[in-house]
């Protein structure tokens, strides 16, 4: 006789160990690194292994928290595996962190990685490493951004809180999460100098919102965007546009007010509202030939521009796009059709000349 209850039971029992998370069948092992530091690793049936935790730090007090992340390791069956990652939040918060030699096969940095290192200062090696997730470094001592040529994805925070100098993107870098080194305050970030190589191509709105020190960009050549607010409130002194950039967000240079001169490339069709407003240094911009609108607000209270060239195919001027600025003559290009209610308010002007396609005043 077959009882049907006791088969029901080994069913479920079965069916449980099958929705057993693999993570949890993962065997531990403890190893000490070559400066003594004892890093645990962890794994499965595969042949790769993760960093997820510090066990201790070497008694040699000259090597105590430098770790060392070698490409492989031998597990207990003596079966050799490749160290690919470092586990989210495999370090969080610890304070005995203060460097990391990262191994050639570690690809993936995991969420939290290192966050509130509060001692770590430097990370090297990590040839191989292509996404460093959200808050990886945050909160750390690092002064420049590790960042090697391979890295392809940066997730949220991945810096935020770091006393970083400088900032350099790899040519490989496809995806940089919205605020990535947004400070909160202001006073945190040193940050002078960031450069875009390879072929990335947008920059993140609130990007390097309120830098007080970020003094130079270099914007690689492929970059086609320039986010909302991305580098507002900048003490920028000079800006040099890629002849590739087709958008600049709203807000994008506002209160940057040290830039003197922009050139706007030929194949950006509009400027934003507030693009440039406030910017009490700004005297001279050329527009670019395909540039048909200049938003509201967009040069707004910059009040040393007096030179604005360019701009032939202009055809919208917005409400108060000019408000406040040096000119002593209106920007109005003969395709001008259209000219908002403040457009050239509060400006010295001395004459003004209505082109032939004005429509809209």
């Amino acid at each position: 006789m077959i009882h049907t209850k006791n088969l029901q039971t080994r069913w479920v029992a079965l069916l449980a160990l099958l929705l057993v998370p693999l993570w949890s069948l993962a065997v531990t092992i403890d190893l000490a690194d070559a400066n003594g530091n004892v890093l645990r690793y962890s794994y499965s049936g595969s042949g790769v292994a993760s960093v997820s935790s510090l066990v201790s730090v070497s008694e040699n007090s000259e090597l105590a928290g430098h770790l060392i992340i070698p490409a492989t390791i031998t597990d207990a069956d003596e079966v050799v595996r490749s160290v690919t990652s470092i586990a989210s939040s495999a370090f969080s918060s610890n304070t005995e962190v203060l460097s990391v030699a990262i191994g050639a096969n570690v690809t993936t940095i995991g969420d939290n990685a290192f966050s509130s290192c509060t001692s770590l200062t430097e990370v090297t090696g990590g040839a191989g490493v292509t996404t460093i997730g959200s808050s990886a470094f945050y909160n750390t001592a690092l002064t420049k951004a590790f960042l090697p040529n391979a890295v392809q994805n940066i997730g949220t925070g991945a810096f935020r809180y770091c006393p970083l100098t400088e900032v350099v993107f790899g040519p490989n870098v496809q995806s940089i999460s919205y605020g990535i080194f947004r400070q909160y305050t202001s006073d945190t970030w040193n940050v002078e100098r960031i450069v875009f190589n390879g072929t990335y191509t947008s920059v993140p709105n609130n990007f390097c919102l309120n830098c007080p020190k970020l003094t130079e960009i270099v914007l690689g050549d492929n970059i086609t965007s320039i986010g909302s607010s991305s580098f507002q409130a900048t003490p920028l002194t000079s800006l040099t546009l890629p002849e590739g950039l087709v958008s600049i967000g709203s807000n994008a240079f506002q209160d940057c007010d040290r830039l003197k001169s922009v050139v706007i490339p030929d194949n950006v069709t509009s400027l934003s509202s507030y693009a440039f407003s406030n910017c009490d240094s700004l005297q001279k911009v050329v527009i670019g030939s395909k540039v048909t609108t200049i938003n509201d607000n967009c040069f707004q209270n910059s009040i040393k521009l007096n030179d604005v060239t360019g701009g032939a195919s202009v055809t919208t001027l917005g409400t108060y796009a000019f408000y406040n600025t040096a000119l002593t003559k209106p920007f109005l290009p003969d395709a001008v059709q259209t000219i908002g209610g403040g457009a050239f308010r509060y400006c010295p002007l001395t004459e003004v000349v209505f082109g032939p396609n004005v429509q809209s005043i």
